[in-house]
C-alpha cells in the first residue's frame, strides 16, 4: 500500500484550502497531522478518503494515486444505524462476511450429508478452507477479548447501545472499527471531550494497531505514543518530520532558531555595510572640504 499526492491543491467551494501538497505515505506508517485550527489537515483527511477531489488534475500538474486498493476506516462518533442493538450484535456486525461465510458454510455441510457427491465436498471443502483462512474459528474468541479489553462486562454487552454513554459510544464505534482490521486508519481528534480512562484505552489500542495510521489530534502525548512521522499542514505547503510530536518540536524549534541567528547576522552584516559605508561618505566628504579649502 502507498499513498502519493504530488503537487496537489485542494478548493472547497470555489475557495482554495490547501496548496502545493507533496507527500508519500507508505505501509505501516504511523502519521500525526498538525497545524493550525482551519488550516487544511481535515480537509488532507477527506481528500485521502476519497469524499473530495483534488482540485488539479494530471494536466494541471497535480496527480493522487493510492496504490493496493486498501480498506479505509474512519471513526464516525457515537452515530449507529440502529441504537435497539445491543453491544454485541453492533460488534458482530464487523464480522458480517464471515458470519454469511459460516451461514454458507452450514449449508454446504447440509448439502454433502444429504447427498455425499463430489461437487459438494468439492464446494464444502473450498469454504471450508476460506473460512479457516478468514479466522472463522475464532472470530468469536477475538471479538469478546476485545470487548473484556475495553472495559464492558456480560452485563454490558446486552445492553442496547441507546443507553451507553457519549464516552462508551466512542469507545464502542472505536471497537467496531478495530475489528473490522481496516488498512488504514483516519482519525479526527480521537479522544476529543473523552474522560482518561477512555483515553488510555484508545492510546493503547492505536498503539498496537498494526496497519497505517493517519491522526489529527492537538494531544501531545497521543502524538508521542502513535506517531512516527509528524506532518505539519499549511494553506500553502505541507512539511514533513521524521519522529514523533517532541522530535518534531525540537526540528522546528531548531529551524526557528536557525533562521533568527541568520537573520541577526544578516542585520549585523548590513549595519556593518552601513556603517562602513557611511564611514566612507563622511572620509570624502572630509577630503572634498579640505581640497576646496586649497583652491
Amino acid at each position: 500500500m502507498q499513498i502519493e499526492i504530488h503537487n496537489g491543491k485542494v478548493d472547497l467551494s470555489g475557495e482554495p484550502i490547501l496548496n502545493d501538497i507533496n507527500i508519500i505515505i507508505n505501509t505501516n506508517s504511523r502519521i500525526g497531522l498538525v497545524g493550525r485550527n482551519g488550516c487544511g489537515k481535515t480537509t488532507l483527511l477527506r481528500l485521502i478518503c476519497g469524499e473530495i477531489p483534488l482540485a488539479n488534475r494530471e494536466n494541471d500538474g497535480g496527480f493522487m494515486a493510492i496504490g493496493g486498493n486498501p480498506a479505509i476506516g474512519t471513526l464516525s462518533q457515537m452515530t449507529f444505524d440502529d441504537d435497539s442493538l445491543t453491544l454485541v450484535e453492533e460488534i458482530r456486525s464487523a464480522y458480517k462476511e464471515i458470519i454469511d461465510m459460516k451461514s454458507a458454510l452450514d449449508g454446504a455441510q447440509r448439502d454433502m450429508e444429504r447427498d455425499p457427491c463430489e461437487d459438494n465436498i468439492k464446494r464444502y471443502t473450498a469454504l471450508l478452507d476460506r473460512f479457516t483462512l478468514e479466522g472463522g474459528f475464532y472470530f468469536e474468541k477475538e471479538y469478546e477479548a476485545a470487548i473484556r479489553k475495553f472495559g464492558f462486562d456480560d452485563e454490558q454487552k446486552r445492553r442496547p447501545l441507546k443507553e451507553f454513554s457519549g464516552g462508551q459510544r466512542t469507545k464502542i464505534a472505536f471497537l467496531k472499527l478495530l475489528l473490522s482490521k481496516p488498512d488504514i486508519l483516519l482519525l479526527d481528534e480521537p479522544t476529543n471531550h473523552l474522560d482518561l480512562s477512555t483515553k488510555e484505552v484508545l492510546e493503547d489500542a492505536l498503539a498496537e494497531f498494526g496497519g497505517t495510521i493517519i491522526l489529527v489530534s492537538h494531544d501531545r502525548y497521543l502524538l508521542n505514543k502513535v506517531a512516527s512521522r509528524i506532518i505539519e499542514v499549511k494553506h500553502d505547503e505541507v512539511n514533513s518530520y521524521e519522529g514523533n510530536f517532541d522530535a518534531y518540536s525540537e526540528a522546528v524549534n531548531a529551524a526557528r532558531q536557525l533562521k533568527m541567528q541568520s537573520e541577526a547576522e544578516l542585520k549585523r552584516a548590513e549595519e556593518e555595510k552601513a556603517y562602513k559605508e557611511n564611514k566612507a561618505r563622511q572620509y570624502r566628504s572630509k577630503e572634498q572640504r579640505a581640497a576646496d579649502a586649497q583652491k
